[in-house]
């Protein structure tokens, strides 16, 4: 069977000798009527093309046809084409330049000044080089209209410092489509990330009104400020009038029509160091847009401390995937239910942290900041009537555990806070004694919210005679024991700080070395005195070590071990409301020693003696005849 073949759709299909062409001479008309034989589906980068520059012409190509596509149907704005995968990865290289901040630490912007650079190949002794060169200058010279090579100063490029080889270009600016972006394959790149969590060259892609409004307006505002824009990127002017037409939100388009030349204000600059010299990476001698930096990223995940704050408010993210905190925005978008952030961050300085899934700098907390590594286990029973039991459930007798809370959470919330009730009605904090001895902690940090969730919740089970395994990606408390008993007196919180004299003591063997710290709004208290009343081995292998605060209440103490293992005891002390005067006398019997008291204006005295309710100190454990 016979076959006619021609370019063009026109003509006779009668087979007689050569025929006159309808469509001749032969223009871009021509060109529009040649069929893909893929539909214009290919997955496959075309890479064929004998020109250095040939990149910049199929991104200008693919500018095209996506819009002639959409002028037809604005619906294919959006597509799976091989031009839609160009068009897309092109606004993912400009999304880049505009984000660089961002991922600094993964991309490095090279400086290629052509006429530098291709007299530099053209001197250099090296007759391959001279060619190259010679080349390059030719397609320069020749294509200086159709791609304003003309007006051309340099080219800025992207290298992802991260990838396999030496140099792994993945865009670059462009003096025809401001930017395109490279052939090969980018699938490599895992760790940047944009608005919505959009990841950069994957399969999915994404036209510029589905996009960060921030990113959007930036093209506006270049298309303001670049002297002749539409007789420059006629492809781009094109592609944003339909990108325009694609918004479906009238208060976007407001704000796109109310930009000026002025809008200018609301960007800052990309500088780039080269070759001894200072640039700011620029197309056609307008300088491109980056984000300006804010201080402060206001979202649903910061949180709501009860205690002022200086300075930034953190914020408080997930450490487990899935739909609970999935709705709530995040510093690019939604959370999502895949996003996770690590147990304990590699960066202990939480202003220096980089936001998961996002790439800024900004400061956020996760469980590691509120909860220690292991627990502290005591063969002693907590004495609940004067300090807080973290709300422990199914504990076994003669024994307490103290709470594995970091100082860091009394800087954002009181005392009170942690043994109050959520909106919820579940506790701030709770302890479950599980199977095998083992602990299950829950710590609820208030959040900004969405009215639905206010909190984030964390937990984590604390293994019994195990280590603690806790890094970034692993959650698992140890356990630890300390054998030790104590008192605090007086057992009051003072209403007047200037009264407070308080005397606290840990009794211990001498094997054992533990050492008290005591916080007041979670700073602590510096300079306290300690004194051990027997220093060396007696009669019995107990040691008394005592504590004296002076003109200071204290909210918690902090235990800790010399292996560097800490765990706070809370009380639960009432505020003493009001103060009397009393005048003691003390006589030192030889066999007894008699305190009698009265009230500084009366005139009679009674025996010292007291209730147990009114108890002038604390044990922090219930006696029992178990020797320490």
């Amino acid at each position: 069977m016979s076959k006619v073949f021609r370019l063009y759709r026109e003509g006779t299909s009668t087979i007689r000798e050569w025929n006159e062409s309808p469509a001749f001479p032969y223009n871009s008309n021509a060109r529009d009527t040649i069929e893909d034989p893929d539909g214009a589906s290919a997955k496959n980068e075309i890479t064929s093309i004998p020109s250095p520059f040939a990149r910049i012409d199929l991104v200008k190509t693919a500018f095209k046809e996506v819009c002639r596509r959409a002028t037809r149907d604005i619906r294919e704005l959006e597509g799976d084409t091989i031009f839609h995968k160009m068009v897309s990865d092109t606004l993912d290289v400009g999304e880049i330049f505009f984000n660089i901040d961002k991922f600094k630490d993964k991309i490095e912007i090279i400086t290629w000044n052509p006429s530098v650079m291709i007299d530099a190949l053209k001197n250099d002794q090296n007759a391959s080089h001279f060619y190259v060169a010679d080349a390059l200058q030719k397609y320069l010279v020749s294509d200086a209209r159709t791609y304003n090579f003309g007006q051309l100063k340099n080219i800025y490029l992207l290298n992802y410092t991260n990838g396999p080889d030496e140099l792994n270009i993945i865009g670059a600016t462009s003096p025809s489509t401001l930017f395109f972006s490279g052939a090969n394959s980018l699938e490599y790149i895992q760790d940047i990330f944009f608005a919505n969590n959009d990841r950069p060259f994957d399969g999915d892609y994404v036209s510029l009104y589905r996009r960060d409004f921030d990113y959007i307006k930036a093209w506006w505002t270049l298309r303001k400020t670049i002297p002749g824009f539409s007789n420059l990127f006629p492809e781009i002017e094109n592609y944003l009038n339909l990108t325009f037409r694609a918004i479906s939100d009238q208060i976007i388009k407001n704000k796109l029509n109310e930009i000026t030349p002025a809008s200018t204000k609301d960007f800052s600059y990309i500088d780039v160091q080269s070759h001894q010299q200072s640039n700011q990476v620029e197309v056609l001698g307008t300088v491109l847009f980056k984000k300006k930096s804010s201080r402060e990223i206001e979202n649903e995940f910061t949180i709501r401390p009860e205690q002022s704050v200086a300075g930034v408010k953190p914020l408080v993210l997930p450490i487990e995937a899935g739909n609970k905190y999935a709705s709530l925005q995040y510093a690019n978008g939604t959370w999502g239910n895949t996003n996770r952030a690590p147990y304990k961050p590699k960066v202990s300085d939480i202003e220096r942290r980089t936001l998961p899934y996002e790439g800024s700098t900004f400061a956020y907390l996760t469980i590691g900041d509120f909860l220690e590594d292991s627990i502290v286990k005591v063969p002693h029973s907590l004495n609940k009537k004067y300090f807080f039991d973290g709300n422990i459930k199914d504990v076994e007798q003669m024994t307490s555990f103290l709470l594995p809370i970091k100082p860091l959470y009394f800087k954002y919330f009181s005392i009170e806070t942690l043994n109050s009730t959520m909106p919820d009605g579940k506790p701030a904090f709770e302890m479950e004694s599980i199977a095998g001895g083992s602990v299950n902690v829950v710590i609820r940090i208030p959040i900004m919210g969405n009215g639905n969730i206010t909190y984030i919740e964390y937990q984590r089970i604390y293994y019994a005679q195990r280590q603690a395994d806790v890094s970034e990606t692993q959650n698992s408390g140890g356990m630890t024991t300390f054998d030790f008993t104590g008192l605090v007196m007086p057992a009051i919180k003072f209403q007047n700080e200037d009264d407070a004299l308080y005397t606290v003591s840990c009794v211990s063997t001498f094997s054992n070395q533990f050492n008290f710290d005591f916080y007041r709004e979670g700073e602590i208290i510096r300079d306290i005195p300690v004194d051990c009343r027997n220093k060396e081995k007696g009669l019995f292998d107990f040691k008394a070590e005592t504590y004296t605060i002076q003109n200071s209440n204290f909210d918690f103490i902090r235990v800790s071990n010399k292996g560097g293992v800490s765990n706070v005891i809370i009380p639960n002390f009432l505020t003493h409301q009001n103060l009397e005067d009393f005048e003691f006398a003390v006589d030192l019997g030889t066999s007894n020693t008699h305190i009698e008291f009265k009230k500084a204006d009366n005139n009679s005295s009674d025996s010292f003696n007291y209730k147990d309710s009114e108890s002038i100190f604390a044990e922090f454990f219930v006696q029992s005849f178990r020797e320490i």
